[in-house]
């Protein structure tokens, strides 16, 4: 279902939202028209739950375009703000944004295989926003397993066998995502979510120290790897591509500069170094290009850049497309069929 919506952050009716809490419990309530943030999903209301991620609303947006775009931006929280309209003033092409929140290989991999299989004869450029715990996340994710659209990708067996230990993490999220609905556009274009609204509390320090303090824990308690599956999946992506005839742009997006300054030795490095040994590695395999921007020094961006040490603001994500059609103009070239 799909709602107009006018902004104040954005751009009047080109918007709509996720589904307003109050229709989440008309679905799973029966009409009951009282806001609840406990309602949860049931056998009845899985469509509610997917709809209210952002990948459900992604997922339909890409199955409603008319006609393929360009290029796709795909990736996790950090990529959300890479905005396609400025894509296209800026190099001419259309482009869709299908970065989530908590993406990982496997939510990119589907992403891009549900845009081929809407458009199977079509060629597009594929701008992938990475960071150097890529390869390290749990997936699927709920969210990712209750979109019929997207999970179709994966084999049966793991979707059946996930799904069914489910159970409190897809009410979490369910309840989190009535909460903190995004608001979308048409081309997958995040105006506003839970990322932009806890930059309105407290100070920007405050966010990248709390930021820190979590990172810190994660790396003491976990060391760098590449885990296999999400490497099948990467590899995947990049071997569909290089078929279509498209060399993808893998991207290292940019850090808050206190952030890395206090993680770099402790953790982080390790990470970066075996994650771009991983790709230098592929690259020997599939063909992408690798632009590694993690210091935002190297795109001309700033410390107030961000929304927190990690999520990037809209002005640093037009930072990061500027740079990229500087450094590897084919990038934002116009794709072509494979010769024959």
């Amino acid at each position: 279902m799909k709602t107009g919506h006018k902004c104040a952050e954005g751009k009047g009716s080109r918007l709509w939202p996720t589904l307003l809490v109050a229709l989440l419990v008309t679905f799973a309530a029966g009409g009951c028209g009282a806001r609840s943030a406990s309602v949860g999903p049931t056998a009845s209301t899985n469509a509610a739950y997917w709809t209210l991620s952002d990948r459900g609303i992604k997922s339909e947006l890409i199955v409603d375009l008319k006609r393929a775009p360009q290029l796709l931006v795909i990736g996790g929280s950090r990529a959300l703000r890479f905005d396609p309209a400025y894509i296209r003033r800026l190099t001419g092409l259309t482009a869709f944004n299908a970065a989530v929140q908590h993406a990982t290989p496997q939510d990119e991999w589907c992403f891009v295989s549900l845009l081929h299989s809407r458009f199977p004869t079509a060629r597009f450029q594929l701008l992938w926003v990475i960071d150097c715990d890529e390869f390290d996340q749990f997936s699927p994710g709920a969210a990712l397993l209750e979109d019929p659209s997207l999970s179709r990708f994966l084999p049966p067996a793991l979707v059946d066998g996930a799904s069914d230990s489910l159970g409190p993490a897809a009410q979490a999220a369910l309840a989190f995502g009535a909460q903190h609905p995004s608001v979308i556009e048409p081309d997958g274009f995040t105006v506003a979510d839970a990322i932009s609204a806890d930059a309105r509390r407290g100070t920007l320090r405050e966010r990248v120290t709390a930021y820190i303090k979590g990172t810190l824990h994660l790396y003491t308690h976990t060391p760098a790897r590449i885990r296999p599956q999400a490497a099948h999946y990467f590899t995947k992506t990049l071997a569909l591509m290089n078929q279509l005839g498209v060399a993808p742009t893998v991207v290292l997006a940019p850090l808050q500069p206190w952030y890395l300054a206090a993680v770099y030795g402790r953790g982080w490095e390790a990470r970066h170094r075996l994650v771009l040994a991983y790709l230098h590695h592929l690259q020997s395999i599939y063909r992408f290009n690798v632009l590694d921007f993690s210091r935002v020094s190297s795109i001309g961006g700033t410390s107030d850049g961000f929304y927190d040490a990690v999520h990037l603001r809209p002005e640093t994500a037009r930072l990061v497309v500027d740079a990229v059609r500087r450094l590897l103009p084919r990038a934002f070239s116009e794709p072509k069929p494979p010769a024959a």
